[in-house]
């Protein structure tokens, strides 16, 4: 597999313009903390998500998502949670400009530094960890959306 199986030369760009990989660093630098007995309800996940303006779906595969089609672009981004600590996702499909990114945060960075940076999971001790996270995540996501939607590639 090569590095643009999974980030695009178009997304990656935008995503050194919308300084994703600093966002990321400092989101999981303010949330490195987990309470594994802080039991957390799905539903009050979707609850949060949906307060801070963003309408996320559960899927039977344990995953928050929400998706949204705008123009030629399909966008997607979710998350999972495990023991407490956040596994990011980011999708961005664009069939007629070749565009076809999808992968975990982490793995973004991996790929966008060569290997040299591993970012932390995102964790929380609460549900108030759970809204900033939800709301960061989200204006990060929001920020790409619109970088892609702006270029012309």
């Amino acid at each position: 597999m090569e590095k643009e199986d999974f980030l695009q030369f178009q997304v990656e760009q935008v995503l050194i313009e919308k300084d994703f990989i600093n966002r990321y660093q400092l989101l999981a630098d303010k949330f490195n903390t987990r309470d594994e007995g802080f039991k957390f309800d799905n539903n009050e996940i979707l609850k949060i998500a949906d307060s801070e303006g963003c309408s996320l779906k559960y899927s039977k595969s344990k995953e928050f998502h929400f998706e949204e089609k705008v123009g030629e672009y399909q966008f997607k981004y979710g998350f999972t949670i495990r023991f407490n600590s956040f596994e990011l996702g980011l999708s961005i499909v664009n069939k007629k400009k070749g565009i076809n990114s999808a992968a975990p945060w982490n793995f973004l960075v991996k790929l966008m530094t060569g290997g040299q940076l591993k970012v932390s999971r995102v964790s929380f001790r609460n549900y108030e960890d759970v809204r900033c996270i939800i709301r960061d995540v989200f204006s990060i996501y929001n920020d790409i959306k619109l970088g892609m939607l702006e270029n012309q590639f």
